[in-house]
Order: C-alpha cells, then sequence, then structure tokens
C-alpha cells in the first residue's frame, strides 16, 4: 500500500523536483516582441512618428511616440490583471472594476493586434481610419463612465 506524504513528489515531478521556469522567460520574451512590434507598427500606420521633444532648446531631443501604444495599452492591461488577480487589500468593488478593465483591454488589445496583421498580411500600409489612435484616450473614458466610481 502506499501512502502520500503531500511533499514535492505530489506537486511536481515524479522525482519530487518542481518543474524549471526558464522556459516561461522564453516564450514570455516571444510573446513580448510579437506584442510590441506589432503596437509599434499599428502606431506607425496610423501616423504616430519621430517627434521632436524640445525644438528650439534640444533640437536634437527626438522620440518615436510609436511606443505610447505598447506601453499604455499593454501596462494598463497588467495593471489592471494585478489588481483583479494578485492584489490583496482591495475591495470587491475595485476588484470588479479591475476584472472589467482587464478583460475590455484584453479584447481590445486582441481585435486590435489580429487588425493590424491582417492589413499587413493584405497589403494595408495606412491604417483605414483613426481606429488604434483613440486606444489610450479609451482608458479615460472608461475610467469616466464607470459606474460606481472606484474608491481612492
Amino acid at each position: 500500500m502506499v501512502t502520500s506524504t503531500g511533499g514535492a513528489a505530489e506537486a511536481g515531478t515524479a522525482s519530487g523536483r518542481l518543474p524549471r521556469p526558464w522556459p516561461l522567460l522564453v516564450i514570455g520574451l516571444g510573446a513580448a516582441a510579437a506584442v510590441w512590434s506589432g503596437w509599434v507598427g499599428l502606431g506607425q500606420l496610423t501616423g504616430f512618428g519621430v517627434v521632436q521633444l524640445l525644438p528650439g532648446l534640444w533640437d536634437e531631443l527626438r522620440i518615436n511616440t510609436a511606443v505610447v501604444l505598447p506601453l499604455s495599452v499593454e501596462a494598463y492591461a497588467g495593471y489592471a490583471l494585478r489588481c483583479w488577480l494578485g492584489a490583496t487589500g482591495l475591495s470587491p468593488r475595485t476588484r470588479r472594476f479591475a476584472r472589467r478593465s482587464a478583460i475590455t483591454s484584453l479584447i481590445i488589445g486582441t481585435g486590435t493586434q489580429a487588425a493590424y496583421h491582417l492589413m499587413i498580411a493584405a497589403g494595408i500600409h495606412t491604417a483605414p481610419g483613426p481606429s488604434p489612435s483613440w486606444l489610450p484616450e479609451s482608458r479615460c473614458w472608461s475610467w469616466a463612465w464607470s459606474r460606481p466610481w472606484p474608491d481612492w
């Protein structure tokens, strides 16, 4: 008769060792590169580009504003996911708001990424309208129009 000890052998592999997490890092880096390039490419299709931040003061200081999309959209989604799934000490109302925000952000992000890749595959090199440029602003509007207001 074999009895269970409830040790690491049950939680991990037959040898008692837990699986190594490094493959997840490789997978995550690949996914991050794909998402980043998709958002930057979409930003470039819609007119985001290099701007001179301080003309007349520091003419050499330039930034490619296409990075605004991946930074704002993915950072928002990640923060909302963290509040929904991992943060402790938040009220149920705040968690509900975070859940709605995270799911909405992921749906919008997935749809927009798919649209970008379909446009590139079809040979479309300019976005047909302002579709992705409103994404960062939509986060602000979702805050403004959501009821009840989150606890601060």
